[in-house]
Parts: C-alpha cells; sequence; structure tokens
C-alpha cells in the first residue's frame, strides 16, 4: 500500500523456513527490500531472478532481501524460492496475518526499507522492463 512510504516499516518477528530469525529491529543500518510473493504468482517469477542479482551485486554495501510468502498450503512458498537458489531468509504467512500489516492485496509487492527503518518505495507487480530499473535506481538512492 503506498499509503506506507513515509511510516516506518511495520514490525517482523518470525523465524525464517532455513531457521533465521527475522527481527525489524535488527534491520537498522542495512537498506532492505520486503517482497511479498507466492508460487501462483507469474510476474513474481520474473522478478524473483532480479532479487538474486540485486543481493548478489548489493549485497556488498548492505543491502539485504526478505521474501514473504503467502501461499496457504506449507512448503509452496519454500520450494518455489529454492527453484531460484534465494539466498535470504523466507517467512512463510499462511494467515496472511503480515501481509494484512502491510496491506498488500496483490503479488509481489516489494517495499524499501531505508537504514533507519523508513518505508521509502513501494511497488506492485513486476513488468522487467519497466520496473526493474525503477526499483534497482531505488535501492542505489538509498545505498
Amino acid at each position: 500500500d503506498t499509503e506506507m512510504v513515509g511510516k516506518p516499516v511495520p514490525a517482523i518477528a518470525a523465524k525464517a523456513a532455513a531457521g533465521q530469525q527475522v527481527d525489524t529491529k535488527a534491520w537498522k543500518g542495512k537498506v532492505t527490500l520486503v517482497n511479498f510473493f507466492a508460487s501462483w504468482c507469474g510476474p513474481c517469477k520474473k522478478e524473483f531472478p532480479e532479487l538474486v542479482n540485486l543481493q548478489k551485486e548489493l549485497g556488498p554495501k548492505g543491502f539485504q532481501v526478505v521474501s514473504i510468502g503467502v501461499d496457504r498450503e506449507p512448503g509452496k512458498s519454500l520450494e518455489f524460492a529454492k527453484g531460484f537458489e534465494a539466498g535470504w531468509p523466507i517467512v512463510e504467512d499462511p494467515e496472511s496475518e503480515l501481509m494484512g500489516r502491510f496491506g498488500v492485496y496483490s503479488m509481489p509487492a516489494t517495499f524499501l526499507v531505508d537504514r533507519q527503518g523508513v518505508v521509502k518505495f513501494m511497488d506492485t507487480g513486476f513488468k522487467p522492463e519497466e520496473q526493474a530499473a525503477k526499483l534497482r535506481n531505488a535501492i542505489q538512492g538509498l545505498l
């Protein structure tokens, strides 16, 4: 929801699938991309490889990705993310609790959180030719 821009990131305190603790309090000092996705979502399949590239390229500069899989069926989101070798925490949100907290209604939904923990950018859907550069520029502007 674009109303989120300019506001502190909603609190997340959850265990990711691989056991990592995901806690918004620990994000200070990093630029974090929060990505809501689902295994059935076509545009998500286009966005994930882009996220992999961004993480590889910009990770060393203090950029991190956290993905939130909203599949109702356990494991579906994880399988999807594994297919792209996503090396970042994947949190499952089968009850749509985090979706609600972020005001997300369509997939993918991508939020950028600055080093102070404020949401600075939000976008939904993913058409690489239109949105890939926009996202990259937004991240680089915060790094």
